[in-house]
């Protein structure tokens, strides 16, 4: 699986995304599949979220057959393309925050089930975001 962290600067996601589309090149099976979620989230980092759940979108009918790494980032990036910290106020509707929430518990189970527990991590601090927002 491709080290994706070395191609990240979430300071300069523009950047990133060149990174990984450069990378994509080359990649084939899960690795272009882990490289397009990371492209996705670039355009949630950028907060144009419509694009993030398109590229997310043309991923649906391969993901039930990558591996969990992949499934969990996918599911991780399409939670957060519903809330995270980049949306408006008027985004953090109740509907949002359960699709989020939702994607974010199902990363959550594909994680634990495969043991990548620093995946697991990320998903429960979203859950955590949300939980928090919910409840203001």
């Amino acid at each position: 699986m491709i080290e994706i962290s070395s191609l990240w600067d979430f300071s300069n996601p523009q950047l990133s995304e060149q990174r990984f589309r450069q990378a994509l090149e080359q990649a084939t099976g899960d690795d272009s599949l882990l490289l397009q979620t990371q492209i996705a989230r670039t355009y949630g980092l950028r907060k144009d979220f419509a694009k993030a759940q398109e590229l997310l979108a043309a991923l649906t009918d391969l993901v039930p057959t990558a591996s969990p790494e992949v499934q969990v980032r996918y599911f991780l990036e399409l939670g957060r393309t519903y809330a995270s910290a980049a949306h408006p106020p008027e985004a953090q509707t109740p509907e949002n925050k359960a699709q989020a929430t939702e994607h974010n518990l199902h990363a959550f189970e594909i994680a634990k089930a495969a043991q990548l527990a620093y995946l697991a991590v990320d998903a429960l601090q979203k859950k955590r975001y949300l939980v928090h927002y919910a409840i203001r």
